[in-house]
């Protein structure tokens, strides 16, 4: 595990999802300040916001429809995980290196 979340670190920047929804202009910074890209900040405003969503359909922001995807796909996905303890294993396996790798992150973003 250990292997897998050092590499991880390098390859990937991963942040909590709340980082990425409240501020994604201090996302950016943080991505290329770790990369040594040039990407341009968004900054994150209401107007910019909505003007994403605007134009990115039911499934980039909050709405009916999306919370009605949402559920049915965590109904199927906790049917699967009853009858696959295989998928289970690789659940906890996956969560586990979430954890790793947003535990430093979050530290390192408040």
């Amino acid at each position: 595990m250990a292997l897998v979340r050092d590499a991880a670190e390098r390859l990937v920047y991963v942040l909590p999802l709340g980082a990425v929804v409240d501020d994604m202009g201090r996302v950016i910074d943080r991505i290329n300040a770790h990369f040594g890209t040039d990407f341009d900040r968004f900054e994150h405003t209401p107007d910019a916001v909505a003007e994403v969503h605007a134009g990115r359909g039911y499934h980039a922001g909050p709405s009916e429809q999306r919370d009605q995807l949402k559920a049915d796909t965590r109904a199927d996905f906790d049917a699967q995980l009853q009858a696959d303890p295989a998928l289970r294993h690789t659940l906890e396996e996956a969560n586990a290196l979430h954890d790793a790798l947003t535990r430093k992150r979050e530290a390192e973003y408040r």
